[in-house]
C-alpha cells in the first residue's frame, strides 16, 4: 500500500514539474512575442515617424459665444489695428455670426489670445489685451493653426496654412508676430492647380512639402533655398485663365459709365492690385489698360462725371469699406485717369469731390 501511495506522488510531482516547465514555456514565448511585437510597433512608428504629423485644425463649430459679446463691442467702439493702422469703419451691423475659432492647443499655450472668424464675408480678427487685429485670409479660410518662434525672440508666434481669394484662390503661409502685432505671407501659390504644397507640424518644426522651414540671417528658408519673391509669387495658371480675368460681360459693356466703373472696382482684376500675394510690395506700374472693363470706363465721354461721382460716395460716407476706397484710390492713380481728369476742359475745382481726394 506504502508503495502504491509512493509511486502515485511521484507520477503527480512529475505531472507538477511537466505543467510547471509548459506554463514557463507558454509564459516565455508569450513574453517573447510581446516583445516581437513591441520591436515591430516600435521599428513601425520609427519607420513612419517622419509622417506622423500633428494637427490643429480651426474650431469652426464653436458654439463658445463667451466673448462674441466683447469682440462687437470692441471692433464698434475702438474699431481694429492693421499693420500698425487702424481702422474704426467696420461695418458691425452685418455681422450675423461670430465663432471664435481658437485651436484648444493654442488657448492652452497662449494667455489672453482668440482668434475670431465673422463668417458675414469670413473675415478674421485676433483679439489680445481686449484690441482688436486683422488677421485676415481675404474670405477664405485657415486650414491650420500653430504657434512657432520663428525668429527665436522667445515669443512664439501665430503660424497659419489657409487658402483666400476673391475670385482668384491662393494657398499660403502667413505669420502673425506677436511682438510687432503685424503679419505677413510667408509662402503663397495660386490653386489652378495640384500642384499646390503641404503644410505639416511636428513637434514645433514646420514642415513645407516634408521639407523643414526655417527662418536665419532675417530669411525664411526652404529646400537650402532662400524664399524669396521669385518663389513666393509663383504663378500656377490653368489655360484661358488670363482670358476669364480679363474679360467683361457683354451686358456691363453697354451699361451706365457709373455700373461699369462699380463693376470694374469689384474683379478679382482690381483686387489684386491691392491685395498682395507675397511680402513684396506690388508694384506701382499695373497696366489697367489689360482689362476690357477699363478700356470701356475711359472710352466714355462720362468717365470723369462717374469719377466723381463715386469720390462724393466715399465722402459722404456711402462707401466704407476701406479695400474699395484702395481700389478706387489705385484706379485714379492711373496716368490714363489722371490724364482724362486734368485734361477735362475743366478745372479740377469742377470736381470738388475729386479735388478731395486728389489734395
Amino acid at each position: 500500500m506504502k508503495r502504491i501511495v509512493s509511486i502515485t506522488l511521484s507520477l503527480l510531482l512529475i505531472l507538477a514539474v511537466f505543467c510547471s516547465c509548459a506554463k514557463m514555456r507558454d509564459s516565455s514565448e508569450s513574453v517573447a512575442e510581446s516583445t516581437s511585437e513591441t520591436t515591430s510597433s516600435d521599428s513601425h512608428v520609427q519607420e513612419n515617424e517622419t509622417i506622423s504629423y500633428e494637427y490643429y485644425a480651426p474650431n469652426y463649430d464653436s458654439e463658445d459665444s463667451s466673448k462674441s459679446e466683447l469682440f462687437i463691442d470692441i471692433l464698434e467702439s475702438d474699431g481694429y489695428y492693421q499693420n500698425g493702422e487702424i481702422f474704426k469703419n467696420y461695418n458691425t451691423n452685418n455681422i450675423s455670426s461670430v465663432v471664435n475659432i481658437t485651436p484648444q492647443s493654442i488657448a492652452d499655450q497662449t494667455s489672453g489670445i482668440d482668434i475670431f472668424l465673422v463668417k458675414d464675408g469670413y473675415h478674421c480678427f485676433l483679439m489680445k489685451d481686449q484690441k482688436i487685429y486683422r488677421y485676415d485670409t481675404f474670405g477664405g479660410s485657415h486650414l491650420q493653426l500653430c504657434l512657432w518662434d520663428y525668429d527665436k525672440n522667445g515669443t512664439k508666434d501665430l503660424v497659419s496654412y489657409d487658402t483666400f481669394g476673391s475670385g482668384i484662390w491662393y494657398i499660403g503661409v502667413r505669420i502673425f508676430d506677436f511682438s510687432s502685432m503685424e503679419y505677413f505671407d510667408i509662402i503663397t501659390r495660386k490653386r489652378f492647380s495640384s500642384d499646390s504644397f503641404l503644410f505639416r507640424i511636428k513637434n514645433g518644426i514646420i514642415f513645407i512639402n516634408d521639407e523643414e522651414l526655417t527662418y536665419t540671417d532675417g530669411q525664411f528658408h526652404f529646400k537650402n533655398i532662400v524664399i524669396d519673391s521669385d518663389f513666393v509669387q509663383t504663378y500656377i495658371v490653368d489655360s484661358g485663365y488670363s482670358a476669364w480675368l480679363l474679360s467683361v460681360p457683354e451686358e456691363i459693356k453697354s451699361a451706365s459709365t457709373g455700373e461699369i466703373l462699380e463693376y470694374f472696382l469689384k474683379t478679382p482684376f482690381m483686387g489684386q492690385q491691392i491685395f498682395s500675394v507675397s511680402s513684396t510690395p506690388i508694384s506701382e506700374s499695373v497696366d489697367l489698360s489689360i482689362h476690357d472693363a477699363f478700356r470701356e470706363l475711359v472710352s466714355r465721354e462720362d468717365c470723369v462725371d462717374a469719377l466723381e461721382i463715386y469720390a462724393g460716395k466715399i465722402l459722404n460716407g456711402e462707401i466704407v469699406d476701406e479695400f474699395d476706397i484702395k481700389k478706387f484710390e489705385k484706379l485714379l492713380d492711373n496716368s490714363r485717369v489722371k490724364s482724362l481728369v486734368f485734361n477735362s476742359g475743366h478745372d479740377v475745382s469742377y470736381y470738388p469731390n475729386l479735388e478731395s481726394i486728389y489734395g
